[in-house]
């Protein structure tokens, strides 16, 4: 009996793990650039995509704080990261989507 015990408190949680990496990759979507830190998400794609014609542009960072940058240049750096990381949280997911749980056995 306390084998059984031992073996579902051992139990594979797939949502725990799901919510780990996720937080996991949330915590690497973020970006040093220019003396500001940015969240590398589709928002700061889209707004700097909407800027690509300007030169220069003061952009509140993910502290609060406005800096100055070059929308090309952030935005090449977010799109990379960005890239990376999702291709990193798909290859992980599929990973642990693998693990079968004790409910499967």
């Amino acid at each position: 009996m306390t084998e059984l015990r031992e073996q579902a408190r051992a139990a594979y949680d797939r949502n725990l793990a799901q919510n780990n990496l996720a937080a996991r990759m949330a915590a690497r979507m973020i970006l040093a650039h220019d003396g500001g830190l940015w969240r590398c998400d589709q928002d700061l794609i889209a707004m700097l995509h909407c800027y690509s014609d300007h030169d220069e542009i003061a952009l509140l960072d993910s502290q609060g704080i406005p800096r100055r940058i070059k929308p090309k240049d952030l935005l090449a750096s977010v799109k990379a990261r960005h890239q990376e990381i999702l291709n990193e949280w798909a290859v992980a997911y599929a990973e642990l989507a693998k693990v079968r749980t004790a409910k499967d056995v």
